[in-house]
């Protein structure tokens, strides 16, 4: 940003988010046209910006697996079973197997967090029995 007339940061990341009112992006995009300071640092914070993203969006695809990752391998075994005819119940057995462990791994997900929620609401009522 080589002179005062360039837009502050706080500016050019709201264009960049495209938070910025509608009378200033005409104004800024004057700017980034004429300033090439303003458009190389809008163009490394729009790279950094797509990075970040595209890190986030991975990780929440490996999570949403992971979460499901004894139905994922139930499916899979199902649709192996059909392609490769001569291991059938075998991979029928495995379904069966990841079917199972879904079920009881959610069981178990299940009551662990009623029993932090009714955890929760016992502390709770032990403060408002404090407070009286």
């Amino acid at each position: 940003m080589g002179d005062r007339l360039c837009p502050s940061e706080e500016v050019l990341s709201e264009y960049l988010s495209g938070c910025l009112p509608a009378e200033k992006i005409e104004e800024t995009e004057k700017h980034l046209v004429s300033c090439g300071e303003c458009g190389k640092l809008l163009f490394e914070a729009r790279d950094v910006l797509r990075t970040e993203e595209a890190r986030a969006w991975i990780s929440s695809l490996t999570v949403w697996f992971r979460a499901r990752k004894y139905a994922s391998g139930a499916l899979i075994s199902i649709i192996l079973s059909f392609v490769i005819h001569g291991y059938f119940l075998q991979f029928i057995a495995i379904a069966v197997i990841f079917g199972y462990k879904y079920v009881s791994d959610g069981r178990a997900i299940r009551l662990s967090s009623r029993k932090e929620m009714a955890g929760r609401n016992f502390n709770s009522s032990e403060r408002i029995k404090k407070k009286a």
